[in-house]
């Protein structure tokens, strides 16, 4: 029994250090969401779904920080990069319904998985494409899907100024120096816009 315990503290502890990370910033988990929409795109393509759907995401972020992140000069940039939430050319379609909220579509199109590529940021398991896949056959009769999740990445201060992430649940007690939390919600199909008010989906 001891020994099988020792084994399930040794998987944590080599599942929680494979699950740090260096490099974090506002698009982090956004583009997690719009890889996922491009893969179930991928999918959809080939199930026979109507390939002009779009899903309908709801993005909320908020930023804390410790004392000791705004004592380092040098995490400033780091921190602009983080509060500043996804960048301009990646949501410039999408409307900005509060201070860190923004509202806008995806297409669930195949080509949303070019985010997939960029090497510099990890893989978030974000489980919209799980979500979206397990729905294929309601989504292809017409029934609205909601997926919906929280994310919070909480990163530690090393003594040489660089932050180490690792993505905690939510509501998890810990000793971070710098947390970002991501609240979404994806819906698909997106309902149609009104004519006069209709907005540009992003991707492709």
């Amino acid at each position: 029994m001891r020994l099988f315990a020792a084994f399930i503290v040794m998987l944590v502890t080599v599942s929680n250090a494979s699950a740090q990370f260096d490099k974090f910033t506002g698009n982090t988990v956004f583009q997690a969401i719009q890889c996922d929409v491009g893969r179930f795109g991928d999918l959809a393509t080939k199930s026979g779904i109507d390939p002009t759907l779009k899903a309908h995401v709801t993005y909320n972020y908020t930023v804390e920080k410790s004392t000791k992140v705004d004592a380092s000069a040098g995490l400033s940039q780091v921190f602009k990069r983080l509060v500043a939430g996804p960048s301009v050319e990646v949501a410039k379609t999408w409307t900005q319904t509060g201070k860190n909220t923004l509202d806008g579509n995806f297409n669930i199109h195949p080509g949303n998985m070019e985010v997939c590529k960029r090497g510099d940021i990890p893989a978030v398991p974000v489980g919209v494409y799980k979500c979206l896949k397990d729905s294929t056959i309601p989504l292809k009769n017409g029934t609205t899907i909601t997926c919906a999740d929280t994310k919070v990445a909480a990163g530690t201060l090393k003594a040489n100024g660089k932050i180490t992430w690792i993505f905690v649940t939510a509501g998890a007690e810990g000793d971070w120096d710098i947390k970002a939390t991501y609240d979404f919600k994806v819906e698909a199909p997106a309902k149609p816009a009104k004519p006069e008010k209709a907005d540009q989906a992003s991707g492709h």
